[in-house]
């Protein structure tokens, strides 16, 4: 197809056929913007394509062919460029940043404890010392130990709630 007549029929075939080949296009895709690319891409390939075009044939079946070629090349596009995460892959995901952001809260509400107040919380829960090996070893009582040890996860769950 070299000829200006053929040329001419060419591209009134193409102009023809526009607003359907929009329409089959944005009904396979649903997303004005990539129809949009993928409709200018498919103009682009049938123009590149013309010589390829049997003028005794009808043009829109070989327009929409192409069309349909050029869907199918922007899914995959797609589909290779979409990380794509289940419903449970997003909740753990959630979760882990919660969980996260917990940690960040309890260290920061550790750090602002007194010293003596933070080293009766790592014996218990680093050292996973017994109320009475504390009790022994700071010479109180097991009842002392265990209500200071309240009293503190009490403050502390109060500071993480703060920080939230």
């Amino acid at each position: 197809m070299t000829g200006v007549a053929e040329l001419e029929t060419f591209a009134r075939r193409l102009t023809e056929v526009q607003s359907r080949l929009w329409a089959f296009v944005y009904s396979l895709l649903a997303d004005a913007d990539l129809a949009r690319d993928v409709f200018q891409e498919t103009n682009r390939v049938l123009w590149e394509k013309r010589a390829e075009y049997d003028p005794s044939r009808d043009f829109a079946p070989w327009a929409f062919g192409v069309a349909k070629m050029q869907v199918r090349a922007a899914r995959q596009k797609l589909a290779r460029e979409r990380l794509v995460f289940d419903g449970d892959v997003v909740d753990r995901l959630a979760e882990t940043a919660r969980q996260d952001d917990r940690q960040a809260a309890l260290a920061h509400c550790l750090e602002k404890l007194p010293e003596a107040q933070r080293e009766l919380v790592r014996r218990r829960y680093s050292a996973r010392e017994s109320i009475e090996q504390i009790a022994r070893a700071l010479d109180r009582t097991a009842n002392a130990v265990a209500v200071s040890i309240f009293r503190l996860r009490r403050a502390l769950a109060e500071c993480i709630e703060a920080q939230a």
